[in-house]
């Protein structure tokens, strides 16, 4: 009996690992996160499609919305920030994403515990290998039927994937992978994701069953200027650039526990050079034209 019990819960497992379904059109993930200085929320959101490479993707925006805290324990928007744009499709039981010029595995449903696989490579800054791996801890059914995988990045990997991913929607504590340091002399302060939320059109997910942008929705921001703004590279070299559209009048770049490290009007180029600074993570900033500010994260 127990051997036909053993057999079943394989067959189950082979079944739900063979049934990939991913997610549907117009998918949307939430993120909360914190990190010393800030919180907020990330957006992920399927906003179309594009053929890479005869691979149909679907373009996922990713859009920050950061807050903070003044001295009188009031919450402000800090700022809305466009982060990377990515690109991924499903094939069989495994998830691709695009990442410099290439296709990678993003999640491997067909993957066993205690197997790795590649899902990034990189020049090795940092003290990292150019190599990035993530390793199956695990695997499993959840509650809701969809085969999961627990996967844990290698300490030396530069891109880090970390948390429970279902076949279904993702999860885990970050959809993509996130940089980080392997060198111990860089004190590197890591934004704290937490899985809030998903939705598409056949599906929506709420464990916390709290509104997926309670920080936006319930301060009063009922009409929101975005600014839009991005820095890249990032991690960045020697030179940052400022991509954003209207006029920037200063910038800022500040040490993780708020040094101000650099401050001069913005140069019409909108490009900042960082090779005085050390490798680390830098808070960026930006003063506008009418008066707005942003704040941005970025690494060296």
């Amino acid at each position: 009996m127990r051997h036909w019990l053993l057999l079943f819960g394989l067959l189950l497992l082979s079944f739900a690992a063979s049934t990939q379904i991913w997610v549907k059109p117009n998918a949307t993930w939430h993120y909360d996160y914190w990190v010393p200085g800030y919180y907020g929320f990330v957006k992920i959101e399927h906003v179309g499609d594009e053929q890479i490479d005869t691979k149909n993707t679907m373009v996922l925006k990713t859009t920050d919305y950061q807050f903070g805290m003044d001295q009188f324990g009031q919450t402000h928007l800090l700022g809305v920030h466009v982060w990377d744009t990515n690109y991924v499709y499903a094939e069989g039981d495994t998830v691709y994403y695009y990442k410099n010029n290439q296709f990678y595995k993003l999640l491997d449903f067909s993957k066993q515990t205690g197997e790795s696989y590649l899902i990034a490579n990189s020049a090795g800054n940092n003290e990292c290998n150019t190599d990035s791996w993530a390793t199956v801890l695990n695997t499993g059914i959840t509650d809701q039927g969809y085969y999961f995988i627990e996967l844990s990045a290698t300490e030396d990997s530069e891109f880090r994937l970390n948390g429970n991913f279902n076949n279904r929607y993702g999860g885990g504590s970050f959809l993509f992978p996130t940089v980080a340091f392997c060198d111990p002399s860089v004190i590197l302060e890591n934004y704290m994701f937490t899985f809030k939320c998903f939705e598409d059109d056949e599906l929506y997910v709420n464990p916390s069953a709290q509104d997926c942008e309670y920080l936006l929705n319930h301060l009063g921001f009922e009409s929101l200027n975005q600014v839009q703004v991005a820095v890249y590279p990032n991690p960045v070299l020697d030179v940052v650039t400022i991509k954003g559209e209207g006029e920037f009048q200063y910038f800022e770049v500040l040490s993780s526990n708020g040094q101000v490290l650099l401050v001069d009007k913005m140069p019409s180029s909108k490009q900042i050079d960082t090779s005085a600074l050390l490798n680390g993570v830098y808070l960026l900033k930006i003063q506008t034209s009418d008066d707005k500010t942003v704040v941005l994260r970025f690494v060296k």
